[in-house]
């Protein structure tokens, strides 16, 4: 299995006709608080990291508002 950058994975999935999720790149707290309000609901926060292993290095979060985003991206 090839092991892509998300937004590689994505695009590629996309162009072969599967439903991909909305994301956008934020660089910090507010921006991620932003994103987060235009996308609605339950948000998930990653940081750009090599794809194996981002969860056991802590820089996945998840957040239920964008007050939450905000904080969990200050976190990572």
């Amino acid at each position: 299995m090839a092991r892509l950058p998300e937004y590689q994975g994505k695009h590629l999935l996309s162009a072969a006709g599967v439903s991909v999720p909305r994301g956008e790149v934020v660089r910090d707290p507010a921006a991620a608080r932003d994103a987060a309000a235009r996308l609605g609901g339950p948000v998930v926060l990653k940081a750009q990291a090599a794809p194996t292993g981002r969860a056991s290095q802590g820089v996945i979060r998840f957040a239920a508002d964008p007050n939450e985003a905000a904080v969990a991206a200050a976190d990572i």
